[in-house]
């Protein structure tokens, strides 16, 4: 009896350490799976048609007032920004990204106050895109600047008429 009671035990171990066995696969082929789903197997995010070149292109050939509540400029002026940009100041579109776009996702930043985030969704570009692309029309706007934003005195000799008269400046301009 007693090496019958050895053999219940020994069957009962074994299916003990199978269904530890079992358990511990089972936890592993889980975290496994979750890190698939997590890290390898991207769904992409980023998937509107309505957006990019083609939005930028809807927007200046579509309604007249509608290039100007998305840039905030009139047609005209939007396409020769981006012309001077481009011929002037060395803007250049990138493989995946139009000229057109840089500039309109610059405007959009700016004249509507969106953020990253909002901009990523609208051209379904990364944060890192958008971030880059905002600061390399930006540092060609700054140069853009320089040339266009020149006072017509630069020695600053003459006071102009509009702040000699106005009383809230009266105060500095004894000091000067």
């Amino acid at each position: 009896m007693a090496s019958h009671d050895s053999d219940d035990d020994c069957e009962h171990d074994d299916i003990v350490d199978d269904l530890n066995f079992l358990q511990v696969m089972q936890i592993g082929v889980r975290l496994y799976v979750d890190h698939f789903l997590k890290h390898i197997y991207k769904v992409p995010c980023r998937t509107s048609s309505h957006t990019r070149y083609v939005f930028v292109i809807e927007v200046v050939k579509g309604y007249k007032d509608r290039c100007h509540q998305q840039f905030r400029m009139e047609k005209h002026v939007f396409l020769k920004l981006c012309k001077l940009l481009s011929e002037s100041y060395c803007l250049k579109r990138a493989k995946n990204i139009s000229l057109v776009e840089t500039v309109a996702m610059f405007l959009i930043t700016l004249g509507l106050g969106l953020g990253n985030r909002m901009v990523q969704e609208r051209f379904q570009h990364s944060g890192e895109t958008v971030s880059r692309w905002f600061s390399i029309v930006l540092d060609d706007v700054c140069r853009m600047a320089v040339d266009f934003l020149k006072p017509s005195d630069p020695t600053f000799r003459r006071v102009p008429t509009k702040i000699k008269d106005d009383n809230h400046y009266g105060h500095i301009l004894k000091i000067v």
